[in-house]
Parts: C-alpha cells; structure tokens; sequence
C-alpha cells in the first residue's frame, strides 16, 4: 500500500517537473525570440515601442512619453534614434517663451504624423521645416506634436492641457477619416467643463489595479504574455491597453473639431484641418477602405462648418486628388498599411505648405521686435548712410516660388 502510494507520489512528482522543464523550454524560446529580434533588428511587433513612446494620462486620456531616447527600427537594417523633448513633441527642445519673430506651427495627429519607423526629418514635420527653410522662411518653425492612437478629441484635450504653453501661431490637425472613430473609447472617460466643452479624460487603465498587474506579468513573463494575447480575450483579458465599451449605434461626433477650432481662436492662432491620404482611398476595391474615404470626409466637414458658420474654405485641406494624378503609388505609400512612405510624405508636405501660405498669409510676414531707441544725435555721431530714413519693423515677401510648384 505504501509503495503503491509511494510510487503514485514520484510519478505526480516526475510529471511536475517534466511540466516545469516544458515551460522553461518554451520560455527560453520566447525569450531567445526577443533576443533574437533585437539582435537582427527585425521585430516582429511594434507593440513594445508603440508601448514604450505612448503612455496612458490623467488628463489627455493618452500623451507621448516626454524626454524619451530610445532606438527605433527604420529598415531591416537600420535603426535611428527616436527623441521626444518635456513637452512629449518629437525632436529637439523647443524654446519657452516663445522667440520673438518665430512662426510656431503646431502638428497634431497620430502616427502619420509622429512618425513611427520614420526618421525625425522625413517625418511630415522634417519635410515641412526643410522646405520653409530652403525658400527661406527660416523664421517659420514646426512641431511634431503627433500621438500614435490618437484621434480629434484626444487632440483637442492635448492642445487644450499641455501644448497652449508652446504659444503656436498656427495649430494643424493632420487627420485620417477612420481616426475619428478613436474618441468612441474617449468619451467613457471624459469631463466637460462649465461651458460644455471637453476638459479632460482619463483613461481607464489607471484606474484599474488588475490591468497593472496584468502588463507587469506580461513584461516579466514571455510565455505569459503569448498565452494572454492569444487566449485573453476568451477570459476578458488583455496584454494592451483596454478601451471603454460604447453602443456601436452611437454616432461618431465632430464637435471635438468646433471645439478646437474655438479654442484656436481664443488663443489668437489659427487652425487648420489636413486630410491625410491613405492608398485604400484611392484603390477601395481592395476591400481595405475605411469606413469613410477622403474625399467623402472632406464633403462631411465642409458641410459640418457650414451649417455653423465657420468658413470651411480656408479650414480644410485635402491632398488626395494630388495623390490620384501619381504613377507608381508604391513610392508613395506602403504595401502592408497604405499609409505614406517618405517620398510620400515629401509630396504630401508640399500640398500642405501651399496651402499655408495661401491661407495664412502672415506665415510669410514674420513679426520683426521694435527697433531699440534711437540715440540722441549730441551723443552719437551721425550715420550718413542711414541719414533721412527709417528702418521697417516688417517685411514684405512674395510667396517662394518652391512653394507654389
């Protein structure tokens, strides 16, 4: 009996560790697989940089890890250094007051505009800040103030919350048709102020204990974080962020863009709508086209500020029937995704300069500081050259001729 037992014992005992040692070896597996893809610089999820640049918020429901260094694969080969200054902006530091005589052009929108897999100068920002500066608008500066995952209301509340110290003169909302659907998940989250306007929202992964604890696990454990993403949901479980439920039926809102473009307002700079091209929009019999395509957006908004007044004319810019009139669009946009390469973002930054300077001309004026006062002439000697005449506090340009083509 006791052998019998004994024996029952050692097999129980022997099937465990046979059971310990399966998981080390799929651990290991896992692990030599993370080791593998940093090593060769092919990583197979862009998840865990995604994860590491943007972060959960109090107060903007998501924001761009600030003060970030970190490398971030562009090619098979290659990887770059991805930076973010305190402001959560991707690139070098940005000057606070703001420089008397800068034009600051603010670019809000998400990873089009950020950037992921693209170098700091290819990004649309990088091809915008070259082009001013080669027609020699140097004083003319843009930030990259994109957010992966993010849509219009979670950039209205960015602008509103962190980015109205940076003092912009111009605020550009570069904007997919699908990423409206992004602020269904805000809302659950969101407080209005007084006015009714949107104040903040939070997201609920800080408020949840469990989903801490979950992510904790699954950075510690390979094969936890496997077994999660795969079979997760079957138990309500998940290794992303989690969203909030929303009737599907519920209609998606443009208000958060009134809201911005109030605030614009309030502020005395001015706004901005750029639809972003995507290839699905132009070729929609591949199936993948998003619920709404761009010229159809476009038609959407401009009747959305109409019947509010709000001159929709000077507003709205939309790049796609550019994008028509292109051969080989596979230099412009990506096979996998649809969206633009840098080549594309090139052209896509040429469409958008245009129409900056035909409808915010004072971006080619820039506001010269007083001049100091002018000595009294029993003190100074006289300057014959300068003699009869003052200097301009302004100059006139004529739009660069890189612009217009």
């Amino acid at each position: 009996m006791i052998r019998s037992l004994l024996r029952t014992f050692s097999r129980f005992l022997a099937a465990v560790v046979l059971f310990g040692l399966i998981l080390c070896a799929v651990e290991v597996w896992f692990r030599w697989n993370r080791l593998d893809s940093a090593v060769n610089k092919t990583p197979r999820n862009s998840e865990p940089l995604v994860s590491q640049v943007v972060k959960p918020s109090s107060t903007t429901f998501l924001e761009v890890t600030p003060l970030l260094k970190t490398e971030m694969p562009v090619s098979l080969s290659e990887q770059v250094l991805l930076r973010t200054n305190e402001f959560g902006t991707r690139g070098k530091e940005l000057a606070i007051p703001k420089p008397p005589g800068v034009f600051r052009v603010l670019c809000l929108g998400g990873s089009g505009v950020f950037g992921m897999g693209v170098r700091e100068e290819e990004t649309l920002t990088g091809h915008l800040q070259l082009l001013f500066a080669e027609t020699g608008l140097k004083h003319v500066e843009f930030v990259n103030a994109g957010c992966p995952g993010s849509g219009p209301l979670t950039n209205y509340l960015r602008l509103r919350q962190r980015f109205i110290a940076l003092q912009p003169d111009l605020v550009v909302l570069c904007l997919r048709p699908e990423e409206v659907e992004l602020d269904r998940i805000v809302r659950g989250g969101l407080t209005l102020d007084e006015q009714g306007n949107p104040a903040f929202a939070s997201h609920p992964n800080l408020q949840a204990k469990e989903s801490h604890e979950l992510a904790a696990l699954c950075e510690e454990f390979a094969t936890a974080d496997w077994f999660i993403g795969k079979a997760g949901p079957l138990f309500g479980l998940s290794n992303s962020p989690s969203s909030v439920p929303v009737p599907s039926d519920e209609p998606i809102s443009l208000k958060p863009l009134v809201s911005m473009w109030s605030f614009t307002q309030s502020i005395n700079a001015n706004m901005m709508i750029s639809i972003v091209p995507n290839a699905w929009d132009m070729e929609p019999q591949t199936g993948r086209a998003p619920s709404r395509n761009a010229l159809a957006f476009d038609r959407d908004l401009h009747a959305y500020f109409a019947d509010r007044g709000i001159d929709s004319l000077t507003l709205i810019h939309n790049s796609i029937q550019l994008f028509e009139q292109t051969g080989d669009r596979t230099l412009f946009f990506h096979e996998k995704n649809g969206h633009l390469t840098p080549t594309g973002n090139s052209l896509y930054a040429r469409s958008l300069a245009k129409s900056i300077v035909d409808h915010v001309p004072e971006i080619l004026q820039p506001e010269i500081p007083p001049a100091l006062p002018v000595p009294s002439m029993e003190s100074s000697p006289v300057n014959t050259e300068t003699q009869g005449h003052s200097l301009p506090l302004t100059r006139e340009r004529a739009v660069p001729q890189q612009i217009v083509r």
